[in-house]
C-alpha cells in the first residue's frame, strides 16, 4: 500500500470511528437529559468536566508520546509499552486516592460525589489501554473496531440499566467495565497480529518519559481548561440543574465541533511538507481548506442561533428552554473553530508549537478570568459569553502567528458565505416546519446560492478533487 493510501485509510478509519463514537455518545446524552431531567443530567456533565483534569494527569501525555518513540523505532515496543502502562497505572491509581480526597471535603451532594468518584475509577482501565501501540502502527483499523465495539456495547447496555435502575450511577459503572474489556480487547489483538509482549520495567525509562511529557500535560490542561472549566464554575455557584441547561446546548455543539479535527488531519501532513519544499502549494492548501470551511461553518452557525428553539425542543423537550440562548451563543464555537483549523495546523506543520501553546494559555487565562466575572451575575448566558470571548482571541491570535509563515487573506470569503447565510436564516425565521424539514431546506437554499454565485468555483472543487486524488482517497 502506498503510503498515501496507508495515511487516507488511516484518517477513514479514526474518522468513521469517531463520528459513530460521538453520535451514539449525543444519543446517550440526550435519552438521559430527557428521562431524568436537567439536575441529573447536569451532575453528570459536572463529573465528567472535573475528572477530565484527572484523566489528563493519568494520562500524561504519555499515549501521544508512546505513538510518537514507537512510530520510529518499532523495536522498542515492548520497553515503550510496559513502563508507558507502568507509569499510567501508578499515576492513575494516585490520582484516584486524590479524587477520593478532595470529594470527601468538598461541598457537594452525596450522591454527585460518588457520581464523579465513578466516573474517575475509568482512569485505571484507561491506563492499562494500548491503542496508542496501533496507532504507532499505523493499525487504525484495529483502534477504529474496538472504539465502535466498546461504544457500542457501553450505549446498549447503559440504556438498559438506566431504563431499568433510573439511577445514573449505572453509567460510569458500566464505562469501567467495558473499558477493562477494552483493554483486554486491544491486548489480544496485539499479540495476534504484531506479535506484543511485555518487558522489564525500567525505572530510568520511566523518568525519562515522565520528563519528556511535560511539555504535552502544559498544552493539554490549558486546553482542558478551555473547554470544561464553566461547568465546574457553574456547578459551585449555580447548581446542578444550571449546569444541565448548559450542558444540553453544549453537547450538541460539542459533536459538531469535533468533525474539525478530521480537516486537521486530513491536511497536516500534506502541509508539513509543503512548507518544507514548496511555500506556495502550501499557501494554496491553506487558502483553499479555509475557505471550504468558512463556507461549511458559517450556514451551522446562522442556521443554529435561527433555528436553537426548534432545535433544543426537538432534543430535549419543553423542559430545556433556558438552554437555548446559551446554545445560540455556543454555536459560534463552530465558526471559530473550523476558521481555526488551517491556521492552527499551519503553527503545527511548520514547528512552531511554542505559539501554539501560547495562544492556547492565554485562551485559559481569560477564560478562567470570564468566567469568573460572568457567571456570578449572568449565569449559564454568562458562561456561553466567556467561552465565546475567549475562542475569538484564540482565532485571532492563532491567524497574527500563521500570518508570518503563510500570506492569506480570508476577509472575502467571510463576507460573502457570512451574508450568504444570513439570508437563508432569514428565510428560515419565518417557515413553520418541522426542524428536520428546515435544517435541510436551509442547506439546500444556502448551497443553491454559493454554487450560483460561484462564491466556490471549478478551481475550488479541481484542487479538492485532486488533493484527494492524490492520496488514494477517489479514483480516476
Amino acid at each position: 500500500m502506498k503510503t498515501s493510501q496507508r495515511i487516507i485509510k488511516n484518517f477513514l478509519s479514526l474518522t468513521g470511528a469517531d463520528i459513530i463514537a460521538r453520535l451514539l455518545s449525543t444519543v446517550l446524552s440526550v435519552y438521559i437529559a430527557r428521562s431524568m431531567g436537567a439536575s441529573v443530567f447536569g451532575q453528570l456533565a459536572f463529573a465528567i468536566a472535573f475528572t477530565n483534569y484527572f484523566n489528563l494527569f493519568s494520562d500524561f501525555g504519555l499515549t501521544t508520546l508512546g505513538i510518537r518513540e514507537i512510530a520510529r523505532d518499532k523495536s522498542q515496543t515492548p520497553s515503550f509499552a510496559t513502563n508507558i502502562t507502568a507509569l499510567q497505572v501508578w499515576l492513575s491509581l494516585i490520582l484516584i486516592g486524590v479524587l477520593g480526597g478532595l470529594l470527601f471535603f468538598m461541598p457537594l451532594e452525596i450522591n454527585l460525589k460518588w457520581l464523579t468518584f465513578l466516573v474517575g475509577l475509568s482512569m485505571l482501565p484507561g491506563a492499562f489501554s494500548l491503542t496508542y501501540v496501533f496507532q504507532a502502527y499505523e493499525k487504525m483499523e484495529f483502534t477504529a473496531l474496538v472504539r465502535i465495539l466498546t461504544q457500542i456495547l457501553t450505549v446498549v447496555t447503559a440504556f438498559a440499566l438506566i431504563y431499568f435502575t433510573k439511577n445514573i450511577l449505572a453509567l460510569p459503572i458500566v464505562q469501567f467495565l467495558v473499558g477493562l474489556l477494552s483493554a483486554l480487547l486491544i491486548y489480544y489483538l496485539l499479540k495476534r497480529f504484531i506479535y506484543f509482549s511485555w518487558s522489564q520495567i525500567e525505572f530510568a525509562k520511566i523518568r525519562f518519559l515522565f520528563r519528556l511529557a511535560i511539555p504535552f500535560v502544559i498544552s493539554g490542561l490549558a486546553i482542558q481548561i478551555y473547554y470544561s472549566l464553566d461547568s465546574i464554575i457553574l456547578q459551585f455557584l449555580k447548581g446542578s440543574t444550571v449546569v444541565g441547561y448548559y450542558s444540553a446546548g453544549y453537547k450538541v455543539v460539542l459533536l459538531l465541533i469535533g468533525f474539525a479535527g478530521f480537516f486537521q488531519t486530513a491536511i497536516y501532513p500534506t502541509l508539513t511538507n509543503f512548507l518544507k519544499a514548496d511555500l506556495e502549494k502550501a499557501n494554496e492548501l491553506v487558502a483553499r481548506t479555509s475557505k471550504l470551511l468558512i463556507f461549511i461553518c458559517l450556514p451551522i452557525a446562522v442556521g443554529g442561533t435561527v433555528l436553537a428553539p426548534k432545535i433544543i425542543s426537538f432534543l430535549y423537550g419543553n423542559a430545556y428552554t433556558e438552554s437555548i440562548l446559551p446554545f445560540q451563543i455556543l454555536i459560534w464555537s463552530i465558526f471559530t473553530i473550523y476558521v481555526n483549523v488551517s491556521f492552527g495546523a499551519t503553527l503545527l506543520a511548520a514547528g512552531r508549537e511554542r505559539q501554539y501553546t501560547k495562544s492556547a494559555v492565554m485562551g485559559a487565562a481569560l477564560n478562567l478570568i470570564f468566567n469568573l466575572v460572568l457567571i456570578p451575575k449572568f449565569s449559564l448566558v454568562g458562561a456561553a459569553i466567556a467561552t465565546m470571548i475567549t475562542e475569538f482571541y484564540v482565532l485571532i491570535s492563532l491567524y497574527y502567528y500563521s500570518s508570518k509563515v503563510i500570506k492569506v487573506s480570508i476577509l472575502k470569503n467571510l463576507i460573502q458565505a457570512f451574508f450568504t447565510a444570513v439570508a437563508m436564516g432569514a428565510i428560515l425565521v419565518f417557515l413553520d416546519l418541522n426542524v428536520l424539514v428546515l435544517i435541510t431546506l436551509g442547506a439546500v437554499l444556502y448551497f443553491s446560492a454559493v454554487f450560483i454565485f460561484r462564491f466556490l468555483d471549478k478551481n475550488d472543487f479541481d484542487f479538492i478533487l485532486t488533493f484527494f486524488r492524490e492520496r488514494g482517497v477517489i479514483h480516476d
